[in-house]
């Protein structure tokens, strides 16, 4: 099952690129004349620490960070073992490397 237009793949990367990038620097620029110098570099430091909702932000941002470093991990084990298997590597590499536990 591969693309429709593969020809196409690389304009439309392109083109999603700049959108969110307008899209981000339009943010960014209003947030930045709606608050100025006062905002701190670090979003949880923004918010009263005596607020309860303080911590669930918190909790949540160390949640969504902990739960992709499990998808990149996958990700880059898959993309070593992908090409071992291409360089001629013996079957019996995957036991003795450790990206095989991860």
């Amino acid at each position: 099952a591969g693309m429709y237009k593969p020809m196409k793949y690389s304009k439309i990367v392109m083109y999603s690129f700049a959108v969110i990038s307008v899209f981000y620097g339009t943010t960014g620029s209003l947030g930045y004349l709606m608050y100025g110098k006062s905002v701190q570099d670090m979003v949880t430091k923004n918010f009263d620490p005596a607020h309860p909702l303080t911590k669930v932000v918190a909790v949540c941002l160390i949640t969504v960070a902990y739960s992709k470093h499990g998808l990149y991990i996958n990700a880059l084990s898959k993309s070593v073992e992908s090409v071992l298997t291409r360089t001629g590597a013996p079957d019996s590499w995957a036991m003795y490397l450790p990206v095989r536990l991860l």
